[in-house]
């Protein structure tokens, strides 16, 4: 993994969040204040900005079944309990006022959540309320009125969510417990593991795609993976205390650390194998904590020009000092 570049893109507020849109080679960044800029990494120029009316926690994006559209959805989940979902025209870029992005609906969430919403398999999970998630179609816009995720509460805050092809949904709360739930169902969905996982605040959840692990970061100086039993199955300790993020590509899982380092584990091969810290960077790049990440290999790059003239696969961290770094990823 190589450095490749800070970025100052406009935002004078720490950067909440990053979101790659790989087909069109654009990144949205979002910060404290609620300003949302999309930048072409191609041109290493600002097409887009767009003020919301309060902090932007996340941000995701999807497409609907015609990709050929000449559009995309552009999610934007609001402290303040709402969930912005906008229509995202590339051939309009223009840094006047986001004339390219147009509001098509406002989804209210619990208010104040520090719990990501993420989209997955046509369907989004975020906080329903403060320690309770919520499932909705993308395509209609219906929440699932899941009574049995309220039954939870003394594990604290919902944290963190993720999901599984639309079957597996986990859950991470701030006693640092996880839950996962078989959603297969989507009428009647059932608990299948419980545990606990770190003896702090849970603060992501990342699957693993081809299998059913689940790797679980929070406030404390270690990673766990949960492999589909009633157990925890391995944890890797390391220096520093915090992973405020982590992403998963290729066999590794790439962490964002308090004290402002990406770290970089390679997953157990066999039962009787172990988490193994890859690497770690150093002060090169590394200005404060890490507060958000994406990572994705970028379908529309043009190697050899600009910030990709050494990669299409791309790591993008946001950091409280409000700048944002781009990595190269072997």
């Amino acid at each position: 993994m190589e450095w490749l570049a800070t970025l100052s893109l406009g935002h004078h507020e720490p950067v909440c969040s990053v979101c790659l849109i790989k087909e069109h080679c654009l990144l949205a960044s979002a910060d404290q204040s609620g300003l949302i800029i999309i930048t072409c990494l191609r041109k290493r120029k600002q097409v887009c900005q767009y003020k919301a009316g309060a902090q932007v926690l996340h941000l995701t994006y999807y497409f609907d079944d015609d990709f050929c559209g000449g559009f995309f959805f552009l999610n934007a989940q609001l402290r303040t309990g709402s969930l912005l979902v906008f229509k995202y025209y590339p051939t309009r870029c223009t840094i006047t006022a986001g004339e390219s992005l147009e509001l098509v609906k406002e989804l209210p969430i619990a208010e104040f959540s520090f719990c990501r919403h993420v989209i997955k398999s046509g369907l989004l999970v975020g906080p329903r309320t403060e320690t309770s998630p919520v499932l909705i179609d993308i395509k209609t816009f219906d929440y699932c009125p899941f009574s049995i995720f309220s039954d939870h509460q003394e594990h604290g805050a919902l944290m963190a969510v993720d999901l599984h092809d639309s079957r597996l949904l986990a859950c991470g709360y701030e006693d640092g417990s996880v839950i996962i739930f078989d959603i297969t169902n989507p009428v009647s969905p059932t608990v299948t593991t419980q545990l606990k996982a770190l003896e702090e605040s849970v603060t992501c959840l990342c699957f693993i795609p081809h299998n059913n692990w689940l790797v679980i970061g929070g406030a404390v100086n270690k990673i766990a993976v949960w492999m589909d039993d009633e157990n925890l199955n391995y944890s890797k300790v390391f220096r520093n205390n915090g992973i405020a993020t982590c992403v998963y590509l290729s066999k590794l899982i790439y962490t964002g650390g308090w004290d402002g380092r990406v770290r970089v584990f390679k997953l157990p091969d066999t039962d009787d194998s172990n988490i193994v810290e890859m690497m770690s960077t150093t002060d090169e790049g590394v200005y404060d904590t890490i507060t958000c990440m994406d990572i994705g290999i970028l379908q529309d790059a043009v190697p050899g020009k600009s910030l990709l003239k050494k990669t299409t696969r791309l790591l993008v961290t946001g950091s409280k000092d409000c700048h944002v770094n781009l990595w190269s990823i072997a």
